[in-house]
């Protein structure tokens, strides 16, 4: 079973975001999708339950932002 979790934001960013609590982590840009919203497809097909937390990158400030977000998986 393919499970994503998609992120929708205004602007354009790289998610960066890991699985194991930083130890590794991974970098998904997102994608204009023309409506007025940017969108990034994080797949976890083979990820058992736990958590997958991310941050943002944003492009146009070259800023990363200073707040982590969570998602747990069940």
């Amino acid at each position: 079973m393919k499970k994503i979790l998609r992120i929708e934001i205004t602007a354009a960013a790289r998610v960066h975001w890991t699985t194991d609590n930083w130890k590794t982590t991974k970098d998904t840009d997102t994608r204009d999708t023309k409506l007025g919203v940017h969108i990034a497809d994080i797949d976890f097909k083979k990820k058992k339950p736990g958590e997958i937390k991310f941050t943002f990158s944003w492009e146009k400030a070259n800023h990363l932002e200073n707040k982590k977000y969570e998602v747990k998986i069940v």
